[in-house]
């Protein structure tokens, strides 16, 4: 639970501009139930003055109710209560299922301008290594009918997005094929639990991978000590074509002595 209440903090922070302050308020609020100035003071490790102007800010954006102050001058304390995520962010939900729904229809829009458009024709380098990594994920779980992966020890490949990827990819009945240089037993266990059989080759050459004989991906490093991972991405017919012939000499060595595990 702490680090489901650390993860919210985070996103308050991050996406809805919460200050780090009024982030601790409230997730204190959640977690103590009805609680007053002093108490969320103690708690969060501010002034009760402090608490008491975050509260109020809070409570103008409804995310707290306060109890009534009685007016007599009795040192009565107000009472605050925390409300329900589920309540406090309706209006945040609503507004991102409409900004989802959005962007469905507009990566229609695109992925229809760039089949009928010039882009395919280009050759793009995907950095850093998340968006790369992220790419190549989409391109590979969008894959309709086939994916031929080459590659020394298809190490590129041991990133949880990509592995999911290709998961979903072969649930779906997705022809995939993996040639190899030299596959270790921990990735060749990994690719087999997703009922895929990969071969040895006797071919050595840089890693590429060709989704639905169409595009072309060409995972790299770079960088200091090579550790910048990289993408680059081109549906060029010539191109995509160059390497589908690569792939069919790669075939043809299949069984041949490829190096050892």
């Amino acid at each position: 639970m702490a680090e489901v209440l650390g993860n919210v903090k985070q996103f308050l922070v991050k996406r809805l501009r919460f200050s780090a302050e009024e982030a601790s308020v409230y997730v204190a609020g959640l977690e103590e139930g009805t609680v007053t100035s002093v108490s969320l003071g103690k708690k969060v490790s501010l002034r009760p003055a402090t608490v008491l102007g975050i509260l109020r800010r809070l409570m103008d954006r409804g995310l707290f109710l306060s109890s009534l102050d009685d007016g007599s001058g009795k040192g009565h304390a107000v009472h605050y209560v925390a409300i329900q995520p589920e309540e406090a962010f309706r209006d945040f939900h609503k507004e991102y299922e409409r900004f989802a729904s959005d962007l469905d229809v507009l990566s229609e829009h695109l992925d229809v301008q760039a089949e009928t458009g010039n882009r395919s024709n280009e050759m793009y380098l995907l950095r850093t290594k998340s968006s790369a990594v992220a790419r190549g994920a989409t391109l590979i779980s969008g894959a309709k009918k086939s994916i031929k992966i080459y590659g020394h020890d298809i190490s590129w490949l041991a990133k949880p997005e990509l592995e999911s990827a290709l998961e979903a990819a072969t649930r779906r009945r997705v022809e995939v094929d993996l040639l190899a240089t030299d596959i270790h037993r921990h990735s060749e266990r990994i690719v087999q639990k997703m009922g895929i059989s990969p071969k040895r080759v006797g071919f050595h050459g840089i890693p590429f991978c060709v989704i639905d004989d169409s595009t072309l991906l060409l995972p790299h490093t770079g960088g200091d000590f090579g550790s910048d991972f990289g993408l680059l991405v081109t549906s060029n017919t010539y191109t995509v074509g160059n390497y589908l012939k690569t792939w069919d000499q790669i075939h043809s060595s299949v069984g041949l002595e490829a190096g050892s595990d």
